[in-house]
């Protein structure tokens, strides 16, 4: 057995040095100790937070002993490092957005290596959804523009959320240059009548919240499914707060491929 690397951590498929003071500590990630270097395609695990106290030191042999007993399981995913780390998602949050339709599509992207930016649409202040959680953005959305383009435009419903994102020109802007490049626009919930609003996807089949088909389909430019997800293009609806899993996975199979969607999804308990 080759000694005990003292300079590898491997944290969501990310290698990070342990002699930087982190090992011993409460350290943010999943923990795994090997004898060989790890990398994305040998080793991933959802992010986890896991307290290894004072057991271990850096460099010793006890490290290599160690074995972590955790809910989730270790992923081996078939996408390329390169692939996992170029494949970044723009999430726009505005106020009376749906607090689930943010954050677990947000989180499946990021179990998968997604690099996801939370973007505040009117700076990055909390910012007060529809359940009065508040969530605090990344970045501003016009600081996360200039940072553009994206693999994926995320708009959450809520309907004051939906409606405040109709109304920008900004939000228009940003999703009419990602429809001129055929990139993804992904809209759950009423997040979809933004896209009606700002004239994108016309011609697509879509879906939404029962509550918001008739708006929706205001003026015949969409045709309308029942689905729970419909992707049709580049445009991907789904349909509301118990939709977000599944919202979210089809994102993340339409960057990455079926089978790193399915390996995100297993330990996520969803059936």
């Amino acid at each position: 057995m080759r000694p005990f690397h003292p300079g590898w951590l491997s944290c969501f498929g990310r290698a990070l040095p342990m002699n930087s003071g982190l090992c011993g500590r409460a350290t943010e990630g999943c923990d795994f100790f090997f004898s060989k270097p790890p990398s994305p395609e040998r080793h991933l695990c959802p992010r986890r937070a896991i307290r290894l106290a004072d057991r271990f030191e850096a460099g010793t042999e006890e490290g290599l002993a160690f074995t972590m007993s955790l809910s989730f399981p270790t992923i081996s995913l078939t996408a390329t490092p390169q692939d996992m780390a170029s494949k970044r998602a723009l999430v726009i949050l505005a106020k009376g957005a749906e607090e689930m339709e943010t954050v677990i599509p947000t989180d499946v992207m990021r179990r998968a290596g997604i690099k996801v930016t939370v973007a505040g649409l009117t700076g990055k202040e909390p910012v007060q959804c529809s359940r009065d959680v508040f969530i605090c953005p990344d970045a501003s959305l016009e600081d996360a523009r200039k940072e553009g383009p994206y693999d994926v435009v995320v708009l959450p419903g809520g309907n004051l959320g939906a409606q405040n994102l109709s109304e920008s020109a900004a939000v228009k802007d940003i999703l009419k240059d990602q429809e001129s490049r055929k990139g993804l626009i992904a809209a759950i919930c009423a997040g979809p009548t933004a896209l009606l609003a700002h004239g994108i996807g016309y011609g697509s089949k879509v879906t939404t919240h029962p509550l918001a088909k008739d708006k929706m389909m205001n003026g015949a430019h969409y045709s309308y499914s029942e689905s729970r997800v419909e992707k049709d293009g580049n445009i991907l609806t789904s349909r509301g707060p118990g939709t977000s899993f599944e919202f979210g996975l089809a994102i993340v199979e339409t960057l990455l491929g079926k089978e790193v969607a399915e390996q995100v999804k297993a330990p996520l308990i969803l059936n």
